[in-house]
């Protein structure tokens, strides 16, 4: 085993249009967990 071999980073280059899919797919997953717990306030433990 390499020192620092456990915390070495791996680089990742991204278009433009890449990180505009992971930002609309970050949005998407905010929105969809935000409205699953509206939908489903006040019903836990029933």
């Amino acid at each position: 085993m390499e020192i620092g071999s456990v915390a070495k980073a791996h680089t990742v280059c991204r278009t433009l249009r890449d990180w505009a899919r992971a930002d609309d797919d970050g949005n998407r997953a905010a929105r969809d967990t935000v409205r699953f717990m509206n939908e489903t306030a006040g019903n836990i433990g029933n």
